[in-house]
């Protein structure tokens, strides 16, 4: 997990959002829903680091990063995530353990080069 910020950590004068980049470990496997471990944890994820990170007065761009077959001949795939709100809400996750989350996550494909112009270098 990466946080880009501005350097005063405030949005800058173009409206620019912190960007989170959330990076999953090659081969991690997926769940019974048939997700990877990141996509199927996302609205908690998110919510912990805007909580943790004091992110709530500007959500930030979340990005997802994930990598595929570890090693030469893998790929890597990566998503920009809006939530449908981004307002912290406790449920019952599932082991039924209490856990904040904000709204479901969409996810859009993104280009590394987008990512790079996003937060500034390379990624």
């Amino acid at each position: 997990m990466r946080i880009y910020e501005s350097e005063s950590g405030e949005v800058s004068s173009t409206g620019t959002a912190p960007v989170v980049v959330c990076s999953e470990l090659p081969d991690e496997g997926y769940t019974a829903r048939g997700e990877s471990p990141l996509a199927d944890a996302a609205e908690y994820l998110a919510a912990e680091v805007i909580a943790n990170h004091r992110l709530s007065a500007n959500p930030p761009c979340w990005i997802e990063h994930r990598l595929t077959h570890a090693g030469e001949g893998g790929s890597e795939q990566w998503s920009s995530v809006v939530f449908a709100h981004y307002v912290p809400e406790k449920v019952l996750a599932p082991g039924g353990v209490w856990r904040t989350r904000i709204g479901r996550p969409e996810r859009t494909p993104l280009k590394r080069e987008t990512v790079e112009a996003l937060v500034g270098h390379p990624v």
